[in-house]
C-alpha cells in the first residue's frame, strides 16, 4: 500500500474501565494520547480488489467473519449506529472545542476485531453511518422507525455527528489499517424511503434538505481527515416511484445533484427484483431508459449511464456500488441462476465497483416475512441467524469469480432462457 499524505490525530482519548472487586468499585483510568502523532491514512489502492463479490455478514460472529475468507469475499458491509456507539459509553473523545462524548468501548472492540480481519484479507469495506433515537441530540424529534435523520437543524447534535464521525474516520482510515479500514461511508439507509428508515416529521421538502446537508457534513468531515475516502447516498430500486410514501430515487439524484455540487458523493444503490420475493430478475417489467419505474439488475446500465451526468467537483465519474441486493431463496435453484445472472451485470459494467449481496445467513426477522435471502438455511425457532444448511447459492458464491466460474453459472442459462452469457449482458443495454 503506498502511503502518500500525513496526518495528525487531533484528539485527546481517555479510556476508563470499572474493576470490580466484591462490594468495592475502583476505578481504573489511562490516557492515550495521540496529539501530534503522524499517521498516514488510506489512498486509492484502498479500493483496489480481486473482483466486485461482496456479502453482508453478522460482523459480530466471528466463525461467519472468518468464513468469508474462505468464500472469496473482496467487498464486505457493516451498519455502524451512532445511537447504540453513544450508548453506555467508557470511552471519552471530545470535540474541537472540548464538548465530551462518551463511546461504547465493548461496541467499538466489536467492529475493530472485524475490520482487523477484514484488512487482512484485503477485503475494501463500507460502513452504513446510520443513528437510532436512543440518543436524541442525533436525530430529529419524534420519531418511530427504528432510525431517524441526521439532526442538522441543532448545533448541538450536529457537533455530536461531527465529533464521532471525525473520530471514526481517524482511527479507520489509517494507512497501516492498525484497528481495521473503512474505505467507502454511506449516509443512512435507503434515505428516498423515509417512512420505513428514515422517520422524520420534516416536510419532504425540508427532509431532502436535511439529508443534502448531512451529506455536506459527512463528506467534508471525512475527507478533511482522509482525502481518498469515498462518500455514498443510498437509494431503493424505485426509481420513478412514490409508493408508500418513497420518494423516487431519480428526484432525489436530481436534488442533491443541484445542492451539492461542491461536495464529493457517490451512490450506494439496491437493485432488488421487482417483486422482492421473485427472485427471477431477468423478468422483471423494466425498460431501459431514464423513465423506467424500478431500476434492478436487469437494467442496472440505465442507473450508471444516468449518473454519468453529475461529476464531482474534480471532474472524476460518481462511483456506483450495489450495496445491497437478494434473492429470495425458496428455490435453491432459481435464487442461485439469479445471482449468477445478477454478478455478471455487475462484472460486465466498468462503472460499478462491487456487488453485495444479502445476506450471509438468514435471519429470523425476515424469515418472519417469508424471506430466506441467504447462503445458509437458519434455526428458524431460534432469534437472530444460525446457519443450519448451506444453500446451492454458497457453493455458486464462493466459485463465481474464479477460474470455475463458468463451470458453476452453466446450469442458470436454460432457467434464464438463454444460450450463452453474452446474449444476455448484450440485451442490457440504455436504449
Amino acid at each position: 500500500m503506498r502511503w502518500n499524505r500525513l496526518r495528525k490525530l487531533l484528539f485527546l482519548t481517555i479510556i476508563v474501565s470499572i474493576l470490580t472487586v466484591g462490594c468495592t468499585q475502583t476505578e481504573l483510568g489511562f490516557i492515550e494520547e495521540l496529539i501530534n502523532q503522524p499517521v498516514e491514512m488510506l489512498d486509492e489502492t484502498a479500493f483496489q480488489a480481486e473482483s466486485k463479490k461482496g456479502l453482508y455478514t453478522n460482523f459480530t460472529d466471528m466463525e461467519l467473519v472468518n468464513e468469508i475468507n474462505e468464500l472469496g469475499v473482496n467487498h464486505t458491509l457493516v451498519n455502524i449506529d451512532i445511537g447504540d456507539l453513544l450508548t453506555n459509553g467508557r470511552l471519552e473523545i471530545q470535540s474541537e472545542d472540548g464538548e465530551k462524548y462518551r463511546i461504547n468501548r465493548y461496541l467499538l472492540y466489536m467492529y475493530d476485531r472485524a475490520f482487523q480481519r477484514f484488512a487482512e484479507n484485503n477485503i475494501v469495506t463500507t460502513v452504513v453511518l446510520l443513528a437510532s433515537p436512543c440518543v436524541y441530540e442525533i436525530v430529529e424529534d419524534n420519531i418511530e422507525s427504528s432510525y431517524g435523520n441526521f439532526n442538522m437543524h441543532s448545533s448541538e447534535g450536529r457537533k455530536c455527528l461531527e465529533t464521532i464521525i471525525s473520530f471514526l474516520a481517524e482511527r479507520y482510515s489509517r494507512a497501516d489499517a492498525k484497528y481495521g479500514q473503512v474505505a467507502n461511508w454511506i449516509v443512512g439507509n435507503e434515505v428516498n424511503n423515509p417512512s420505513e428508515w428514515n422517520d422524520s416529521n420534516l416536510s419532504i421538502e425540508d427532509y431532502m434538505k436535511n439529508y443534502a446537508d448531512s451529506v455536506r457534513m459527512v463528506s467534508n468531515t471525512i475527507r478533511s481527515i482522509s482525502p481518498y475516502s469515498r462518500i455514498y447516498i443510498s437509494l431503493d430500486h424505485f426509481w420513478n416511484s412514490d409508493v408508500d410514501g418513497r420518494i423516487n430515487a431519480k428526484q432525489f439524484v436530481n436534488y442533491l445533484a443541484q445542492q451539492l455540487t461542491d461536495v464529493y458523493w457517490n451512490v450506494a444503490y439496491h437493485p432488488y427484483p421487482y417483486s422482492l420475493l421473485n427472485p427471477e430478475t431477468w423478468l422483471d417489467p423494466v425498460t431501459y431508459d431514464e423513465n423506467t419505474e424500478v431500476i434492478s439488475m436487469k437494467n442496472i446500465s440505465v442507473l450508471t449511464e444516468y449518473m454519468k451526468q453529475f461529476p464531482n467537483p474534480d471532474g472524476s465519474q460518481k462511483r456506483v456500488i450495489l450495496s445491497e441486493v437478494g434473492f429470495q431463496g425458496t428455490d435453491e435453484e432459481i435464487q442461485a441462476a439469479a445471482y449468477v445472472y445478477s454478478y455478471y451485470q455487475a462484472e460486465a459494467n466498468p462503472d460499478i465497483d462491487s456487488l453485495i449481496l444479502n445476506r450471509h445467513v438468514d435471519h429470523s426477522v425476515e424469515i418472519a416475512q417469508g424471506a430466506y435471502f441467504g447462503l445458509w438455511k437458519s434455526d428458524p425457532d431460534r432469534h437472530g441467524e444460525h446457519p443450519t444448511e448451506k444453500r446451492k447459492l454458497w457453493y455458486v458464491f464462493r466459485d463465481i469469480d474464479t477460474e470455475k466460474s463458468e463451470e458453476v453459472a452453466q446450469f442458470a442459462l436454460p432457467i434464464i432462457g438463454a444460450e450463452q452469457w453474452a446474449d444476455v449482458i448484450r440485451s442490457n443495454v440504455v436504449s
